[in-house]
This record gives C-alpha cells, sequence and structure tokens, in this order.
C-alpha cells in the first residue's frame, strides 16, 4: 500500500553522460564568454588611460613658452580655447565611457567607439601639436632677429627654458605596470578571493607604484605576480569545477522534474496548480499538484536537495485537518495511488531515471490524511479539481493496473 513518500532519483550512466556534455558544453561557452568580456574591459580600460594622457603633453608643451608668447604679444587665444575645447572633449567622453557593468554585446560596442574616438582624437591632438610648434618656431625666430638687429637679449635658450620632460619612468615600464595593474585591480574586484589574497593583491598593487625601472618590474613580476597570479587561476578553476558540478546537477534535476511531468501526463493527470517556497533557511522547494479526482489532489514537492516527495491529500481552502470520514476516503485514494506509483517509477526507469534512496514511505493511514489548502498555490485558469481526471476514466474502462499492489 501506498502513503506518503519521499524519494531520490538518479539517473543511468548513459542520460549522464549526455547531460554531462551538455553541461561541459555550455560551461565552456560560458568561459569563452567571460574572457570575452574580460579582453573587452581590458581593452576599454586601456584605452581609457590612454586617452586621458592626450591632452598632458600639449599643456606642458604651451606652458613652457606661454609667458614669452605673451610677453611678446603673439595672440594665443585661439589656440587656448582650442586647447580647453580638446580637454573639455577628453574629459566629456572619459566621463561618459568609463562604465564596463554592461554586457558582452555592449562592451565590444564601446570597444569600438573608444578606439574611434582615440583615432580621431589623436588626430586632434597632432594638429594642436603643430601649432604649438609653429608658435614655439615664431617667437625663436622673432629672438633671432632682435640679435641680429644688435640687441642685447639672452639667448632664447637661456631666456626661455624648454627642456623636454624626461618622465621618472620610461614610457614602455610604465605602459606595462599600468597593465598589470588593471589585471590586479581587476582580481581585486572578484567576490570569491579569500581576506589573504585581497590582502597580497592590494600590497602588489601599492609596490607597484614605487617601480621606477625595467629591472625592478622584472623581479616583480616574477615573484610578486607570478605568485599572485597563480593563485588567482587556481581559484578560477577550482571555481569553474564547482560551477560545473552545480550546472551538472541542475541538469539532472532539471531533466528527472521533466520526465516526472510527461509520465504524469501520459498517465491521465492534470496538472492544476504550482507554487515556490523559500524556507527561512534558504531551502527552496517547488509543488505541483495534479488532479487525482473529485477534489483529491496529488502534490508532487521537489526540493533543492534532489528529493522528491508524493502524497494525496483533499483539496480545500482553508488550514484544517481531516473529518474521520475525508480520512477514511483519503486512506482509500492513497492505496488506490500505490499501482499509479509503481507504473510512474517503470516509466521513468524508461526514460533513464532510476531509484537512488528510498527515504520515506510511509502507510496509508488515517493519521497521514491531510487537507491541502489550494489558496497556497497558483492555481492554473479553468482548472477543475471536482472533476473525474483522465487517469479516473482509464480505471474505469479496466485499462489501468489494480489499485491494490503493494509497494
Amino acid at each position: 500500500m501506498s502513503g506518503p513518500k519521499c524519494s531520490e532519483y538518479t539517473l543511468a550512466e548513459e542520460r549522464r553522460r549526455i547531460l554531462r556534455e551538455q553541461a561541459i558544453r555550455e560551461e565552456r561557452e560560458r568561459a569563452i564568454r567571460e574572457q570575452k568580456i574580460k579582453v573587452a574591459k581590458d581593452k576599454i580600460l586601456s584605452g581609457i588611460n590612454e586617452i586621458k594622457t592626450l591632452p598632458v603633453g600639449l599643456k606642458t608643451a604651451y606652458d613652457n613658452i606661454a609667458d614669452d608668447l605673451q610677453k611678446r604679444s603673439i595672440n594665443t587665444d585661439k589656440l587656448v580655447a582650442d586647447l580647453n575645447s580638446f580637454n573639455m572633449e577628453i574629459a566629456t567622453f572619459i566621463q561618459g565611457n568609463s562604465n564596463i557593468d554592461l554586457s558582452l554585446e555592449q562592451l565590444e560596442a564601446l570597444v569600438t567607439k573608444i578606439t574611434n574616438f582615440k583615432h580621431e582624437a589623436d588626430k586632434k591632438r597632432q594638429k594642436l601639436h603643430e601649432k604649438i610648434t609653429e608658435m614655439k618656431g615664431d617667437l625663436l625666430q622673432r629672438l633671432q632677429n632682435n640679435i641680429d638687429k644688435g640687441f642685447n637679449i639672452k639667448l632664447y635658450n637661456d631666456e626661455v627654458k624648454t627642456p623636454e620632460i624626461i618622465p621618472s619612468v620610461p614610457p614602455d615600464v610604465e605602459a606595462e605596470i599600468n597593465e598589470i595593474k588593471t589585471h590586479l585591480t581587476e582580481m581585486l574586484n572578484h567576490n570569491a578571493l579569500s581576506g589573504q589574497l585581497k590582502n597580497e593583491i592590494t600590497g602588489a598593487i601599492n609596490m607597484l607604484s614605487r617601480i621606477t625601472n625595467i629591472n625592478n618590474l622584472k623581479n616583480f613580476k616574477a615573484i610578486t605576480y607570478g605568485k599572485i597570479k597563480k593563485d588567482y587561476d587556481d581559484l578560477v578553476k577550482s571555481l569553474e569545477q564547482q560551477e560545473l558540478t552545480r550546472l551538472l546537477n541542475e541538469k539532472e534535476q532539471e531533466y528527472i522534474a521533466a520526465c516526472l511531468d510527461e509520465v504524469m501526463i501520459e498517465m491521465g493527470y492534470d496538472l492544476v496548480g504550482d507554487r515556490t517556497v523559500v524556507k527561512k533557511s534558504g531551502k527552496k522547494f517547488k509543488n505541483e499538484l495534479y488532479n487525482f479526482g473529485d477534489e483529491i489532489v496529488l502534490n508532487v514537492t521537489y526540493a533543492s536537495d534532489g528529493k522528491i516527495s508524493m502524497e494525496i491529500g483533499k483539496a480545500d481552502k482553508s488550514d484544517r485537518v481531516p473529518t474521520s470520514y475525508e480520512a477514511e476516503k483519503l486512506v482509500e485514494e492513497m492505496q488506490e495511488f500505490c499501482a499509479d506509483f509503481v507504473e510512474i517509477e517503470n516509466r521513468l526507469k524508461d526514460r533513464g531515471v532510476l531509484l537512488k534512496n528510498r527515504v520515506s514511505h510511509l502507510q496509508p493511514t488515517a493519521d497521514n490524511a491531510q487537507i491541502i489548502n489550494i489558496d497556497d498555490y497558483n492555481i492554473k485558469e479553468n482548472a477543475d479539481i471536482k472533476a473525474a481526471t483522465r487517469r479516473k476514466a482509464k480505471r474505469a474502462t479496466g485499462s489501468a493496473m489494480s489499485a491494490n499492489v503493494n509497494v
């Protein structure tokens, strides 16, 4: 006889192999997409950093000769306006395009936008640099003319100091430092980092700010950065494996649930409603109600840990205990469900779904009789729990199995 029961199901090896291949394929596609997102973000950050530096050299070049240009009444209004306009254009673009919390498609579009803007901005920078060079040449020519006329004027190079600004860090070293810093910052944003790895990454970023030559950078990459990258890569691989395991388990449970739905429909059960319940502990349950006939329903519960429970109950719109008469009627319905339950598991087996563990299997007694409050469920439109189901009709014609088989 068959009262409320709770079971765990697993998959036949061939079905699991198919689902595993599918899960691996999906995980690979996800990883490829994540890598594309990472590459796009790196390009965006690198492009933004390059755009930020475009006005820097222009300002320095102009400031070096600005005072002497003004002393000699060389009009710089147009040049200053162009420089300010260029600075504003750069600042506005950066402000409007620095968000990288976007989809892959949006990120790739932004990469193209930044690349095009940087190309056009570099053209404008070159023209402004040419104008500054022309003014510097004009200034030198005026000074030379004054010298030729015998004026007691110091040579321009003594009066106007325009030394080349030699950066404290070589450009190629600085570019590599910025690239590593970007990568470390991206690592730091990973939400699964341990406290220790976070501290190591933060310390490494601080160390980068003190590196000024290629030898120091090589040592940093070989020792500090190398260790952090290995630890980070190991973490990512571990998380990917966990994600693959989670995805495979999820697919197995989805397949089992889909097979059970198919079997129930085949056997004449009509789905009348469902609900999802999340407990305070975080455990999640999905309930599906099938019409068993004459206001009796079969409640199938899918737990997040893979357990599936089935229990017969009388449908009502209140929370209460069944009357003695209702309890007796429910015991009869539980007994009738016995043969169907055997057939359900046989049909699941045909689909590669095997019984793994019978967690509980209670007897069809009045103690296990219950009322199911259908107001707690999302009842389908036009669902009629009072009507006899197709399953009942099948039994009436003798097509179903005997209801007295012990389970």
